[in-house]
């Protein structure tokens, strides 16, 4: 099962000119190092981003305990760092050198946007079977300001009444639509150390599938130079490790393989920009 597959959002496969429009502003908006000055990049080794867990819940199955969404922000750090254990086994040797290390801290909110004391999880039971597209999960329970938090909403996402998805981020430069700046994901995915929520935030911060422009290997993939063209997302740990001519990134976290265990020097560089640019109110230091 693919991690976030569907045809409206961000982590599907519209491919329609507005769409390509997007993207490539999106990589032309983020061309620039924002971060590349002796000052900032201290700071950016210093990004603390808070995150507040929206749990909407029908029953006792799907309240996800507080263990597992920790467990969640632990894996967040592991693979931000690029400290988590299996990247060593995993990552070819020859592409070892292009592992990027993000550097960015995901803790659960200590305050609420009212300044109140909280541990960054609310539990909100509903009685909703399931929320899709044209009945978004964002709008289920108050989000706090994306400015200053990463929402994380969790429950019975869908595509529609047919057809699953796993999590989603809405759109490629979400932060233009405050009132869906966030991520979605389904909740039997949480807590099982699957990257789902590595994936999602990697859209939240601006990158794309690396196998985007589905099928065609002489189109522009996910706009990040070092990643290099793939046509389509792999599953498993596939056993054929080439497309259009060149070794598959299936161990990078934007694919849809379970071997997914780091990001490129070149999406830390777009994720980083995007944070300076559009998402600095969220910047936190040690």
């Amino acid at each position: 099962m693919s991690s976030c597959n569907s045809y409206l959002v961000y982590c599907g496969e519209r491919n329609n000119k507005s769409f390509i429009a997007s993207d490539s502003q999106l990589k032309q908006e983020t061309q620039y190092k924002y971060y590349n000055t002796i000052e900032n990049k201290e700071i950016a080794k210093k990004i603390r981003i808070p995150v507040v867990f929206h749990v909407l819940y029908r029953n006792s199955s799907m309240k996800i305990s507080k263990e597992s969404i920790q467990s969640e922000i632990t894996v967040l750090n592991e693979n931000f760092s690029a400290s988590n254990k299996e990247i060593d086994n995993i990552v070819p040797d020859e592409i070892k050198h292009k592992i990027g290390t993000a550097n960015i801290e995901f803790y659960l909110a200590q305050t609420d946007p009212q300044g109140n004391v909280t541990d960054g999880i609310i539990y909100r039971k509903t009685k909703r079977k399931f929320y899709s597209f044209a009945r978004p999960i964002f709008y289920a329970d108050p989000l706090w300001n994306p400015k200053k938090y990463m929402n994380v909403y969790v429950g019975n996402v869908r595509v529609n009444k047919f057809k699953n998805t796993s999590g989603y981020v809405d759109h490629p430069r979400i932060w233009r639509s405050p009132e869906k700046d966030a991520i979605a994901v389904s909740y039997n995915r949480m807590g099982k150390g699957n990257k789902l929520l590595t994936h999602e935030t990697g859209h939240w911060l601006g990158l794309r599938h690396i196998f985007e422009r589905k099928k065609k290997c002489d189109l522009v993939g996910d706009g990040i130079d070092d990643t290099p063209n793939q046509k389509t997302a792999t599953s498993n740990c596939p056993d054929s490790k080439i497309q259009c001519g060149n070794p598959i990134y299936f161990f990078n976290f934007m694919d849809y393989s379970s071997c997914r265990v780091m990001f490129t020097i070149d999406q830390v560089d777009r994720m980083h920009n995007v944070i300076y640019k559009y998402r600095n109110e969220l910047i936190r230091l040690k």
